[in-house]
């Protein structure tokens, strides 16, 4: 309710605000008086005070009650123009809206109270969230710019300390992978910015189309280039892909750049968790005319039972299977994320015993003029 209408801050400002109410509710009286019952015109006094009760607290209510009280029997009641009241179905009026106003005040101003004390846990709580993501995030990022800095520092001192016993071909691969290193900094902070936009939703898609194959080749040929980083903080390269795409012409209507992105970092989760030679398979086929499904698996020590959603918040680390110290990071909130913006999911498939197996449901976007 505060966001549409903010509290009023302070007793006086309350107060005007239910003064102003009273002569608005006045003048309607006046207005509809000779259409209108002595008992209907009250009820525009009372909800008054039932609105200053919330926005402004319980004096705020009972002085907009005694207004309204004054007002309604200077103004409406018969006679008009004095406080004298001849007619005893006016006086039990009054009687009834000045009762009925200082039982619901209270009511009103508990309202208020609940308001402000629900706020006041939502903001707290977020304080919170914000500031553990800041640290987590801090985190993650000496973290996960540690391996490119490092490959591309010691490439650096190779080609200082030892270039002239080094030949052409030597030193075209080391700058090469200085190129490359440099490049995945550039990724891994594109995709900071990616998690910053999809938190404030407004992550722009440009979408064009493109087939699952193109996506699939250009995601794999990225991770054979890096080893992966383990739990134990070691590396070793990415074990072998088996791909079997039932669709691998299939057209998506995407942001070819974010659909990668998002698919790299579940290829790469599994990855780090699938014993050394064991292949990263990989899936796809059609579950209806208008969504693609894709399949990732690994035969790791797949997702403990309960935190099939965890994993897909932001640094998730805990899991009774996983190395508790080791950092997720934001890799698959992020494609989560990705993935949502274009009108798909990513979930875990929980029935699946052999590791883990991430199914991804994309939208053809079918077009004729395609």
């Amino acid at each position: 309710m505060q966001r549409y209408f903010p509290l009023i801050q302070g007793t006086p400002q309350a107060i005007a605000a239910g003064a102003a109410w009273v002569v608005i509710a006045t003048l309607l009286g006046a207005l509809f008086l000779p259409w209108l019952t002595i008992g209907n015109i009250s009820l525009l006094y009372v909800a008054g005070i039932v609105f200053v009760g919330v926005q402004g607290g319980l004096v705020a209510a009972i002085t907009t009650a005694i207004i309204s009280f004054l007002s309604f029997n200077f103004f409406l009641t018969s006679p008009q123009f004095t406080f004298r009241v001849d007619s005893q179905d006016d006086i039990i009026t009054l009687v009834f809206m000045m009762a009925f106003s200082l039982l619901v005040a209270p009511a009103a101003s508990l309202i208020r109270k609940q308001i402000i004390t629900t706020e006041s846990l939502r903001k707290a709580k977020l304080e919170t969230e914000m500031e553990q993501l800041k640290n987590a995030l801090l985190s993650s990022v000496s973290h996960d710019l540690r391996s490119p800095l490092s490959a591309i520092m010691g490439s650096a001192e190779m080609l200082r300390d030892k270039q002239s016993v080094l030949s052409d071909d030597n030193k075209h691969e080391l700058v090469s992978g200085i190129y490359m290193e440099t490049k995945r900094l550039d990724k891994y902070i594109q995709n900071l910015l990616d998690m910053t936009r999809l938190g404030y939703g407004e992550l722009e898609l440009q979408r064009d189309w493109v087939t699952l194959g193109d996506i699939i080749a250009s995601l794999t040929k990225r991770l054979a280039r890096y080893p992966v980083r383990l739990d134990n903080n070691e590396y070793r390269h990415v074990p072998q892909f088996d791909v079997v795409l039932h669709d691998h012409d299939a057209l998506l209507y995407v942001h070819a750049a974010l659909i990668e992105q998002a698919l790299f970092n579940i290829v790469e989760n599994c990855c780090r968790f699938t014993p050394v030679n064991i292949p990263v398979r990989i899936r796809s086929y059609l579950i209806t005319t208008d969504t693609l499904r894709i399949e990732v698996e690994d035969e790791g020590p797949g997702i403990p039972e309960g935190e099939e959603e965890q994993i897909f918040t932001m640094f998730c680390s805990k899991g009774s299977n996983l190395n508790e110290s080791s950092p997720r990071g934001m890799g698959l909130a992020i494609s989560k994320g990705m993935l949502g913006a274009h009108g798909g999911s990513l979930k875990v498939d929980t029935e699946y015993a052999m590791g883990a197996r991430f199914i991804i449901d994309l939208p053809m976007h079918r077009n004729e003029n395609k």
